[in-house]
């Protein structure tokens, strides 16, 4: 039906697939051979295909609300109280619930209960934004919850082999180990190159600033006219390894002027806040060079740094270093 054009009777059946994988998600990852399925041909394609279809079609509320049904595993009460109320939102569940059913076929269970509703950041944090990168063949889709907004949505016209040699050269000078000047490799050395690791620095920063640019630089504009603080990340596939703190705005890293959080959904989230006053902190940390085995673990200077400033931002808290950092000390002071 898409082929032919039919967006509105693709989306119709897509949504009955997703519903039926919906209620069957128990089963997905049983260890039933009748109902297993295979995940990256099988299951992944119905939630890619139906949030594509979603969020390049112009669906009215009315005609959205014709094409979606409850999860039978949901209370009916509940779900009619939190129900789609567009296109965008629907988008999102539909990705949601990929995230879960990803994190399920990984575990062979169902190992986390699924609410059918994303949480509203601003039940949490009032000054956070939930950003949800999809790659897509033809695009990439950014989908931005704001506090106390209807969702946004960001389209940037970069195909899919091109986001995937971008993050390949990401990858390769940092974690290739068959490369000799990727930062494993350099980091790895008794004594780590200043030099190198400079000139693997600025070989990564246009790439992290591109990256940037496509997932950061068109939703900008709403994050600074919402005095967002927090940026929460849900991101999937090859995204999933991107260190989203590093991304660089050529004057500063992300982590400058964010916050920084990754979860793989919101539906997994217990909205329950930490009580911070009388919370203690058991900190330890390795500052000098250390070997292992045979690998080596290079000197990490600024650790003493790190450990006495989080004794400063939580008095109550014990710090291990070097020699106290022992597994006997550890289960002592636990």
């Amino acid at each position: 039906m898409r082929e032919k054009g039919e967006n509105k009777g693709a989306i119709a059946a897509y949504t009955a697939a997703y519903n039926t994988l919906q209620s069957l998600r128990s089963d997905l990852n049983a260890n039933n051979r009748d109902v297993q399925f295979n995940f990256l041909q099988e299951v992944k394609p119905v939630y890619l295909e139906l949030a594509d279809l979603l969020l390049k079609s112009k669906l009215s509320e009315r005609e959205l609300n014709s094409l979606v049904v409850a999860n039978p595993n949901i209370n009916q009460a509940k779900y009619e109280q939190n129900q789609p109320k567009n296109r965008l939102e629907f988008a999102r569940r539909v990705i949601e619930s990929w995230q879960l059913a990803e994190l399920d076929n990984f575990f062979q269970d169902p190992c986390s209960q699924e609410t059918d509703v994303a949480v509203q950041i601003d039940h949490i944090d009032s000054q956070a934004a939930v950003i949800y990168p999809i790659i897509f063949k033809d695009r990439l889709e950014i989908i931005v919850s704001l506090p106390g907004k209807n969702l946004q949505q960001a389209t940037i016209p970069i195909s899919e082999e091109q986001i995937n040699n971008t993050l390949d050269q990401l990858y390769d000078y940092l974690d290739n180990v068959t490369i000799s000047n990727s930062a494993r490799n350099i980091l790895a050395t008794a004594n780590p190159d200043p030099e190198e690791l400079k000139e693997n620095i600025q070989a990564i920063l246009p790439i992290l600033g591109q990256l940037y640019n496509w997932l950061i630089q068109p939703i900008e504009t709403q994050l600074n006219a919402n005095q967002i603080k927090n940026l929460v990340f849900v991101m999937n596939g090859r995204l999933q390894r991107v260190p989203m703190a590093a991304l660089y705005s050529n004057q500063q890293y992300l982590i400058e002027k964010y916050g920084i959080a990754l979860v793989p959904s919101l539906q997994l989230i217990d909205t329950k806040l930490l009580k911070r006053k009388n919370l203690k902190v058991l900190a330890a940390g390795v500052s000098k060079q250390i070997q292992i085995q045979e690998e080596i673990f290079p000197a990490l200077v600024n650790v003493p740094k790190e450990l006495d400033e989080i004794k400063q931002a939580f008095p109550a808290s014990q710090k291990l270093l070097n020699q106290e950092f022992t597994a006997t000390t550890i289960q002592n002071e636990l």
